[in-house]
C-alpha cells in the first residue's frame, strides 16, 4: 500500500480481498454520492465480473474507490461506498445478485432516472424488477 494524491492509497488486490476490504459497506449513489443504498459493494462487484483470482489497481480512500485492471491500467468503475451499521441486518441471501421475480433469471443493476434498481437480464421479454432500497439519504 502506498499513499498517492488527495488522500488516496494506491493498492493492488485480488478479487477476494477486494471483497473483504468492502464487506460491510454499500453503494453510494446521487448528486456527489450522498446517499447510500442497501447494495452492499461485494453484490457491486459480482455485477461487475471482479474474478476471485484476479489482481486489480485499486485507488481507495475513506469515500470513493476507483478499480483498474493490473496489467492494462483500464478503468473497471469508480464508486462512491459508505460503511453503515446496518450491515448487520442483512442475511448471507442478500450478499448476492437477486433473482427476477417473474422468470427467476437474474437480476442486473440498472441505471434510471430515478436511480439505480435490478432488472431481469432477459428484458425486454421479461419486464421483472426489484427496487434496491435506502439506507440513508444525503449524508
Amino acid at each position: 500500500m502506498k499513499d498517492c494524491y488527495n488522500g488516496y492509497q494506491e493498492l493492488h488486490l485480488n478479487g477476494l480481498e477486494l471483497r473483504e476490504l468492502f464487506k460491510n459497506s454499500f453503494y453510494c449513489t446521487g448528486r456527489h454520492h450522498g446517499t447510500i443504498i442497501a447494495l452492499p459493494i461485494p453484490v457491486y462487484l459480482e455485477t461487475l465480473n471482479i474474478k476471485n483470482e484476479e489482481t486489480y489497481r485499486i485507488f481507495y480512500n475513506e469515500n470513493f474507490c476507483k478499480i483498474m485492471k493490473e496489467k492494462t491500467d483500464v478503468d473497471i468503475t469508480f464508486f462512491g461506498h459508505a460503511t453503515s451499521r446496518f450491515s448487520k441486518f442483512f442475511s448471507e441471501e442478500d450478499l448476492h445478485i437477486p433473482k427476477c421475480p417473474l422468470c427467476n433469471s437474474e437480476m442486473k443493476l440498472r441505471n434510471s432516472q430515478y436511480g439505480e434498481f435490478w432488472g431481469c437480464s432477459k428484458y425486454p421479454d421479461c419486464r421483472g424488477k426489484l427496487q434496491i432500497g435506502i439506507i440513508k439519504k444525503d449524508y
